[in-house]
């Protein structure tokens, strides 16, 4: 091939391997890039005007991310003033609304000084047509002087916190208790849920917090599963003890005493009985073990073995002065204390079984005290999950 032949065979390569390469391009692009490799365009670039190149492209990708980066935080601070000004105007609204509410309290605790007067000047209390309603509770129905009662609703009695001496609320035993509600649509609500109010006005649940449970419960609940209930969730009784100025620091204490004489309330959750140190043990300690071993834990006090309730399992801990006995100071070392334990009682009952499964006599002793013997079913559950504390209570003391 002679040269001017070798140099349009060579243009005519480059323009084919060029026409394959841009099929994708727009016809215009297209054209004007074939063009572009003709015989008379040769583009040649030195290492020196390539370096120029890329550095003018960098100087444009600065000079771009630096408006960018400057819009950005002219955008925070737009962002920022808006946020101010809403959080001020929101400041404003709720001291507005304080403001209101105090008025409001201010002319109701007036009209319960007028209605203590008629209470002591031998006058009966009626029912309230026009009282001024509760911030919280809604309408009051009756004013006995000592207490008053309301109908409120699930809604509202859920936001209020259970009396700080109160026993732990255990959420397993108010859905326990929806459940059976469900099953018994007829019977209603029986008795009322029991507030204490402090002088600030202030209110916490004394008596009923897992009844309101069971209410949230309820609410949260599709209407065709709780259509039928007899009673509304809208309409719940309630009774409030004020605090007032002949009332002591113990006023709230001897409510819930009282209250709960007559109900299955464990010696620990009485008031007086365990101090606030030992409740911020045990309590955690025990929910530790209930997270550990959920299938061994029941909300029914009278649960079988090797079942334990959480209630009895705090007052086992409590009575048996484990804390004291061995210079327990926080839950953790409780939890690593129980753990052990329930290894000891392990143990124990799987030299039992090797005993029991040998043809020997019913009887195991293991340091003199008498090990019972349980059904297979009974032993399985508790080799399956691990659990041995529900076997009995030796392992306390």
């Amino acid at each position: 091939i002679v040269s001017g032949d070798w140099k349009k065979t060579l243009t005519n390569l480059k323009v084919a391997l060029a026409q394959k390469l841009t099929d994708s391009l727009p016809e215009k692009e297209r054209k004007n890039l074939i063009e572009s490799i003709g015989p008379d365009y040769v583009e040649r670039k030195s290492i020196g005007e390539a370096v120029a190149a890329a550095q003018a492209k960098e100087e444009d990708f600065r000079d771009e991310w630096v408006r960018k980066m400057e819009e950005a935080a002219v955008k925070r601070v737009e962002t920022e003033h808006n946020l101010r000004l809403a959080a001020e105007h929101k400041l404003v609204r709720l001291q507005s609304e304080a403001a209101q509410q105090r008025r409001e309290r201010a002319e109701e605790l007036k009209y319960r000084e007028q209605q203590l007067e008629k209470i002591s000047n031998g006058d009966t209390p009626v029912l309230q047509q026009n009282a001024i309603e509760h911030p919280v509770l809604g309408r009051e129905l009756l004013d006995l002087g000592y207490k008053r009662v309301y109908l409120s609703s699930a809604a509202k009695l859920a936001s209020i916190p259970v009396w700080e001496k109160q026993r732990a609320y255990r959420h397993a035993r108010a859905k326990m208790i929806a459940h059976d509600k469900l099953k018994k649509k007829s019977i209603g609500l029986p008795g009322v849920i029991t507030l204490f109010e402090t002088r600030t006005g202030d209110l916490s649940i004394l008596d009923g917090q897992h009844r309101v449970g069971m209410l949230t419960i309820l609410q949260q609940t599709t209407s065709k599963k709780t259509s039928g209930l007899v009673f509304d969730l809208n309409e719940i009784l309630v009774e409030v003890f004020p605090e007032n100025e002949k009332s002591d620091e113990f006023y709230a204490a001897d409510l819930f005493s009282d209250i709960n004489k007559a109900e299955p309330v464990k010696l620990i959750d009485m008031p007086g009985e365990a101090d606030t140190d030992t409740l911020r043990i045990i309590n955690p300690a025990a929910d530790m073990m209930e997270n550990m071993f959920p299938e061994m834990f029941k909300p029914n006090i009278r649960c079988m073995p090797p079942h334990v309730n959480i209630d009895n399992f705090r007052m086992l801990i409590f009575n048996g002065g484990i804390l004291k006995r061995h210079n327990i100071k926080d839950s953790d070392a409780l939890v690593k204390w129980i753990l052990k334990a329930n290894d000891r009682q392990e143990q124990k009952y799987d030299d039992a079984l090797k005993h029991w499964k040998s043809g020997s006599t019913d009887i195991y002793y293991s340091d003199d005290i008498m090990v019972k013997k349980y059904s297979d079913r009974v032993m399985n559950k508790a080799i399956k999950n691990g659990f041995y504390l529900g076997l009995d209570s030796t392992w306390v003391y």
